[in-house]
């Protein structure tokens, strides 16, 4: 049970009338939508969806986390745009863990979708940040960093890929060089960049 846990559901209060009797679950009424085709500038206007509804109330220090189900582009960019990034951070990165073949160990994969082209910078970036994230979220001392591609031989991958094991391998992370799709859920490698 999570009893100590407080939770804002936000969307069409009569879609979430079998929540409004739980004393942890805060509803927030919310009658604008996004729809998938919506462009994410467009979307973040729409002041009353609950994806913007959501976000504010994070922004608001009411929440310690938001899941949506909305779309990938929109979420991102009214994330970005209304909470800013921290210091330093070019582009945001979606990351996510996944579970391996060794019970308890994780793989973390990031971006895994937000940012389609990226650049030298932003792939160092996204390295240092999944580092960061699996040592605080796994406790992992020195993560094993690698970046996703279509080989694990030098000359594979594009030349973005090429540049970023190269830059990889020159800095104080503990990089592998690059790894095949069929690794990520081995146990030996703690987490991805991918392009």
């Amino acid at each position: 049970t999570y009893n100590d846990m407080k939770f804002y559901c936000v969307g069409k209060i009569e879609e979430m009338e079998m929540l409004k009797n739980n004393p942890n679950i805060e509803l927030i009424d919310a009658r604008d939508e996004i729809s998938m085709e919506d462009a994410p500038m467009a979307a973040i206007k729409k002041k009353e969806s609950s994806m913007i509804k959501a976000i504010n109330v994070f922004k608001l220090e009411q929440a310690d986390a938001i899941l949506s189900s909305g779309g990938t582009a929109a979420y991102l960019t009214g994330a970005t745009l209304l909470l800013g990034r921290l210091k330093g951070v070019k582009r945001p990165a979606l990351v996510s863990p996944f579970p391996t073949v060794i019970k308890g160990q994780y793989t973390t994969i990031l971006d895994i979708g937000a940012n389609s082209v990226c650049t030298l910078e932003e792939m160092h970036q996204f390295a240092l940040m999944g580092n960061i994230y699996h040592k605080a979220v796994f406790g992992v001392k020195t993560p094993k960093v690698m970046t996703l591609s279509n080989g694990t031989e030098d000359h594979k991958g594009t030349p973005l890929i090429q540049d970023t094991n190269k830059l990889l391998n020159n800095k104080d992370i503990y990089f592998l060089g690059f790894s095949l799709g069929s690794f990520i859920l081995r146990e030996y490698i703690n987490k991805y960049n991918k392009d």
